[in-house]
């Protein structure tokens, strides 16, 4: 044994790979093993990352692996199950935003986070970012007037293509106001 934290990463689309590659330069984290249903993601995975074990199944990966932690990199409409699941089995979860599409998924998801006493945190890069915050202290100080509308583009293609397109299905990503929410005004 090496010392370093074990990760889990459940979702080995594109999302799922970035965040491997991300691990993988901080010290002391070792991602041992991914869980994807699609086979064109995991052959992605491997390619990229060969060391480490994948599974088509996640449960199957959180029953045979010792994982410190797990990334949930998803469709937004599987979030709530995965991420009770992962906290039931006594393990630490950073889970891709939206935290679920649904609020009955977001009170199943803090229930389960009381109940395993494990640390959730959900991935909201943006609400963090420098612009999004000086916009807000902007407001807070009165000097942007009253919010009307906002208006957002985002320029980060090219876009990868999800699996089944499900980013553009209302029922699996929760809508655009779920699956969008940029900033905490």
């Amino acid at each position: 044994m090496d010392g370093r934290l074990k990760y889990g990463i459940i979702g080995a689309g594109a999302m799922g790979r970035g965040h491997i590659e991300s691990l993988e330069i901080v010290d002391g984290v070792n991602v041992v093993a991914a869980a994807d249903p699609a086979p064109e993601s995991l052959m992605a995975t491997k390619a990229v990352c060969g060391g480490i074990r994948l599974y088509e199944d996640y449960r199957q990966m959180l029953q045979a692996e010792t994982l410190d932690a797990v990334v949930v990199a998803t469709p937004n409409d599987t979030h709530a199950d995965i991420v009770c699941d992962v906290l039931g089995a006594g393990i630490h979860v950073l889970g891709e935003k939206p935290i679920a599409n649904s609020l009955e998924g977001c009170n199943r998801i803090a229930d389960a986070v009381l109940r395993s006493g494990r640390v959730f945190q959900v991935g909201l890069e943006c609400r963090y970012a420098a612009i999004h915050q000086r916009m807000r202290a902007l407001i807070k100080e009165g000097r942007m007037g009253r919010v009307r509308q906002l208006w957002c583009k985002s320029f980060r293609g090219p876009w990868e293509l999800k699996v089944d397109q499900w980013i553009i299905k209302q029922s699996r990503s929760g809508g655009t106001l779920v699956e969008k929410k940029l900033s905490p005004f």
